[in-house]
């Protein structure tokens, strides 16, 4: 059987928005239009994948969650697969590096450069929130990247451990020494998922949504709803007077690492790896 990816894509479409119209206005087609191919979908894979009543969806069957669990892998392969050929066709010596602030990749990549002048050498800003999909959709062909890494099809080099510290609004009462104890922090509202912190004993901010980028983070943070804890590298970036950076002495580090789609074997990504691990591995 081989799968529609366009009907894969409106799949995801409605099962994130549990509704044919939004889905529809987001994918710029019409609503039967829609509807007939996740049916069309659902007779091809021989099970519902949607529960429906007479409002429209009301939820994901058990197949319809897995699928969508597995789409995003899909059709970022799908993506990936038609950008690398593309790129091939335009230039087939492209190489593409991905970087991230508080990561001294730029003598790697000189380094890199002199050692392989045959190569188009490209290099791309990856925000550490949208590393994965950087990866996964062909953009970069080897990325630094903090771990870990949940995506299936993804491997990593670990390089070196970076610590992580707190950043709390700079006129803050409470902070009154340049390192601290995670608990010396529970009076404030923790912006981040509590499951990235597991010692968090605190309260959380209450929101309308998630703040899902670094950014936003930070400027809550400098706005007074509370503090955030990112790797030293990303704090030093987002560097502001309206913000202090604390030390916690209880936390552990992330690891910084390499990271590439695990199908490539581009003899490129080997001699990458090789320098990184030789200028970063292990904190060298």
């Amino acid at each position: 059987m081989d799968l529609d990816l366009k009907r894969i894509r409106y799949f995801v479409a409605v099962a994130e928005q549990l509704s044919f119209a939004r889905a529809a206005a987001e994918l710029h087609i019409t609503q039967p239009a829609l509807s007939r191919q996740i049916q069309a979908l659902e007779r091809e894979l021989g099970t519902p994948l949607l529960v429906r009543d007479r409002r429209g969806i009301a939820a994901l069957t058990g197949p319809g969650r897995q699928l969508l669990e597995d789409a995003q892998a899909l059709l970022s392969a799908g993506a990936a697969l038609e950008r690398r050929v593309r790129a091939a066709a335009k230039s087939p010596t492209m190489f593409t590096i991905g970087f991230m602030p508080g990561v001294p990749s730029t003598e790697i990549v000189a380094k890199f450069v002199a050692e392989e002048p045959e190569l188009s050498i490209d290099v791309v800003y990856v925000p550490m929130d949208d590393q994965e999909p950087y990866l996964l959709d062909g953009r970069v062909d080897v990325s630094f990247v903090r771990l870990p890494l949940r995506s299936a099809g993804l491997e990593a080099i670990p390089l070196f451990p970076e610590p992580r510290v707190a950043l709390v609004p700079a006129g803050l009462h409470q902070v009154v020494a340049p390192a601290l104890r995670l608990e010396e922090l529970r009076p404030l509202a923790l912006l981040d998922e509590p499951t990235s912190l597991p010692g968090w004993r605190g309260e959380r901010v209450l929101r309308r949504r998630p703040l899902l980028h670094v950014e936003e983070r930070v400027e809550a943070v400098a706005a007074g709803a509370g503090f955030c804890v990112l790797p030293e590298g990303i704090a030093r970036y987002h560097h502001r007077t309206d913000i202090a950076v604390v030390v916690l002495t209880d936390v552990p580090p992330v690891t910084v690492a390499l990271g590439y789609s695990s199908h490539r074997t581009m003899p490129a990504i080997d001699s990458f790896a090789r320098l990184a691990r030789q200028h970063l591995g292990a904190g060298s």
